[in-house]
C-alpha cells in the first residue's frame, strides 16, 4: 500500500469501524496488512472463492423459488430470474438457469425469438440424459427449432422429449410434445397427425387434468383431422363431443368455435343451407360478429345465390392489413363475380389473389431470414458483452491467473465466430435456394399469362405443346385450389384430351380462342362440349359445361 493510502486509512477507518461497532473487523485487516505479501494474496484469495460460493448458492436458491412458482405465476418467476447476473452464473446453476428461463417466457406468452440462452440448457442436458430436465429441454428445443420452421429437427427434438417424459410418468410434458408433433403432422402426413393427435387426448387425460375447455379444443382438433382426411362421419362425431363438453363448460366461445367448424364442414360438402344454420349458432353463442364469422356467412350466402347478402357481409369486414382476410375475402368475391357473370371482375378477382397469395409466400420467407439474422445479432452481442464482464471482473479478482483467462477467452471467441460463419452460409445458401424457387414459380405464372393473352389477341393459331400442358396444369394446381387433383378424383375414367380441354374452359378461354386453338368451327365446338356434358353426367336442365367447370 503507498503513504498517501496509509495516512487515509489512519486518519478515518477507526472513527468509521468504531462508529458501526466493526472494530474486531479492523483488527482482523490490520494482521492481513502486517503479513508479507504471498500470504496476504492467498488469504484474499480463499475469501474470494467463499464469497462466490455463498453467492452461488444464493443464486440457485432464486431459481429454485421461480421454478416453484413458474406455473401459477409465470410473470413473476420471470422477474426473479431476471435480478440474477447471468455472466455469474456456470455449470449445472447455468444450465437449469437458462431453461427456466425459457419455460417462464413461454408461460408468460412470449415467444422464445433467440436460442442463446436455450442453447446453454439443450447442449448442457443432452449430455445429461438422466437429469428430470433432460425431456423439457429436448421439448423446448423443438419448440424454438419449429418456430424457426426447422421441422426436421424440431419433430426429432419433440419426439425424445415424449418418449423420456411418457417413460418416467411425466404425462403433462409427453402431452405438450406430442400436441407440438401433431401441428408439424397436419402439414404433410394427416394419418400420422390423426394418431398423434389421439395421442395427445389420451395423455392430457392421463395427466388427471380436468379442463373441459381444453379437452374441447383437443377434440375439434381430432376432429379436424378426419375432416382433412374426407372421413366426414368420424369428423362430425368429434365435434358433436366437443360441443357437449364446450357447453358442460358454459364456455360460449368454445361453443361458438364448434359451430364454426361444423358449418365449414357443411359448407365444403355442398350442404349449404345446413353449413348457414350452425353459422347462426355459432353467432348466437358469440354474440357479435368476428372477421372469421363475416367471412363464413359471406362464403354461405355465396354458395346458396344470395349474392346481394353475401356482398353485404364482405363489405362489413373491418380494414385489416391481413393476408390471409385478403385472400380469402378476394377468394369470395371471385365466386361472387362468378356466379353474376361478370368476367372482367371475375379476373380481376383471380389476379389480385395470386398476388396476394405471392406476397404472402414471400414475406414469410423474409422474416424467417430476418429472425435467424436477428439472432444471429443478439448471440454475437451477448458473446462479446459477456466476454469484455469477464475479462473486467477475472482480471481484477485473480491477476494471478490473468494469462489463462486471456487464453481461454480468445478461444471461445473463435469458436463462437467459427460457428457463426457455417451458420451464416448455411443461411446464405438456404435463402438463394428460397428465392430461386421463388423467381422460377412467379415466371411460370407471367409465362402462362402472355400465352393466355397472346392468343386473345392474336389472329393466329395457337398450338401447345407438352410442355405447354404440363405448365398449365400445373398453374392451375398451384394457384387454383388444387383444380387438377379434385377434378381427376371425381372423373377418373376422362381422358387426357378431354381434361385438357376442361382446363382451357377453366382458363376462361372463349369459344372464338378454342376455334383458333383446336383450328375447328363453332358447331363442332359445341359438339365437342356436349359430349363433355354427357361424359360427367350433366343434366339437360343443369348449368352449361362452361359455367360448370368455373364452379367446380
Amino acid at each position: 500500500f503507498s503513504s498517501a493510502w496509509k495516512a487515509f486509512y489512519i486518519t478515518y477507518s477507526h472513527f468509521l469501524f468504531r462508529t458501526f461497532h466493526l472494530y474486531p473487523y479492523l483488527c482482523i485487516m490490520e494482521q492481513i496488512l502486517r503479513m508479507n505479501k504471498v500470504l496476504r494474496i492467498y488469504l484474499l484469495m480463499v475469501a474470494a472463492l467463499v464469497v462466490c460460493s455463498c453467492n452461488d448458492s444464493r443464486q440457485a436458491e432464486i431459481i429454485r423459488q421461480a421454478e416453484q412458482i413458474m406455473q401459477e405465476r409465470p410473470d413473476s418467476a420471470l422477474h426473479l430470474l431476471q435480478s440474477i447476473p447471468r455472466k455469474s452464473l456456470r455449470g449445472e446453476t447455468l444450465a437449469r438457469y437458462a431453461l427456466i428461463y425459457s419455460m417462464a417466457q413461454d408461460k408468460s406468452g412470449l415467444d422464445v425469438t433467440s436460442d442463446s440462452l436455450l442453447c446453454i440448457a439443450y447442449e448442457y442436458y443432452r449430455q445429461h440424459p438422466e437429469d428430470t430436465l433432460y425431456a423439457r429441454s429436448q421439448y423446448y428445443m423443438g419448440k424454438y427449432l419449429w418456430f424457426t420452421a426447422q421441422t426436421d429437427s424440431a419433430y426429432n427434438c419433440l419426439l425424445k422429449a415424449r418418449t423420456v417424459s411418457e417413460a418416467e410418468g411425466d404425462y403433462y410434458t409427453a402431452y405438450l410434445a406430442t400436441d407440438r408433433m401433431r401441428r408439424i403432422a397436419e402439414v404433410s402426413d394427416t394419418a400420422l397427425c390423426l394418431r398423434l393427435s389421439k395421442a395427445a387426448y389420451r395423455l392430457y387425460k392421463k395427466q388427471g387434468a380436468d379442463n373441459p375447455v381444453n379437452e374441447a379444443y383437443l377434440l375439434i382438433g381430432i376432429g379436424d383431422t378426419y375432416f382433412r382426411r374426407h372421413e366426414g362421419d368420424s369428423a362430425i362425431h368429434y365435434y358433436n363431443i366437443a360441443l357437449s363438453k364446450a357447453k358442460s363448460a358454459h364456455d360460449s366461445i368454445v361453443v361458438s368455435d364448434v359451430y364454426q367448424n361444423m358449418s365449414r364442414y357443411y359448407s365444403l360438402n355442398k350442404q349449404h343451407e345446413t353449413a348457414l344454420d350452425y353459422a347462426q349458432q355459432a353467432l348466437s353463442y358469440r354474440g357479435s360478429y368476428d372477421i372469421s364469422l363475416l367471412l363464413l356467412f359471406a362464403q354461405c350466402y355465396t354458395e346458396i345465390g344470395e349474392l346481394q347478402k353475401a356482398q353485404q357481409y364482405l363489405n362489413a369486414l373491418p380494414p385489416t392489413e391481413e393476408k390471409e382476410t385478403k385472400l380469402a375475402r378476394l377468394n369470395i368475391m371471385h365466386r361472387i363475380s362468378a356466379k353474376s357473370g361478370d368476367a372482367d371482375e371475375t379476373q380481376t378477382c383471380f389476379v389480385s389473389a395470386i398476388d396476394v397469395a405471392a406476397d404472402m409466400y414471400l414475406s414469410t420467407q423474409k422474416e424467417k431470414l430476418e429472425l435467424h439474422h436477428r439472432n444471429m445479432q443478439e448471440e454475437l452481442g451477448r458473446q462479446k458483452a459477456e466476454s469484455r464482464g469477464k475479462i473486467f471482473a477475472l482480471s481484477l479478482s485473480f491477476s494471478i491467473v490473468l494469462l489463462v483467462l486471456i487464453v481461454w477467452i480468445f478461444l471461445k471467441y473463435y469458436r463462437s465466430k467459427k460457428a457463426e460463419i457455417a451458420h451464416f452460409q448455411v443461411e446464405k445458401a438456404y435463402k438463394e435456394r428460397m428465392m430461386e424457387q421463388t423467381r422460377q414459380y412467379v415466371r411460370n405464372i407471367v409465362h402462362f399469362q402472355q400465352k393466355i393473352e397472346e392468343m386473345q389477341g392474336a389472329k393466329r393459331h395457337l398450338v401447345f405443346d407438352s410442355k405447354d400442358w404440363d405448365e398449365i396444369q400445373a398453374y392451375l394446381e398451384a394457384c387454383d385450389n388444387s383444380f387438377v387433383t379434385r377434378f381427376k378424383e371425381q372423373f377418373p375414367d376422362i381422358s387426357e384430351r378431354d381434361f385438357q380441354f376442361c382446363m382451357l374452359l377453366r382458363c376462361g378461354f372463349t369459344n372464338p380462342d378454342l376455334e383458333r386453338l383446336y383450328s375447328r368451327q363453332t358447331q363442332v365446338i359445341k359438339n365437342k362440349q356436349n359430349l363433355l356434358r354427357k361424359k360427367l353426367g350433366l343434366k339437360e336442365e343443369e348449368l352449361s359445361l362452361r359455367q360448370y367447370i368455373k364452379s367446380f
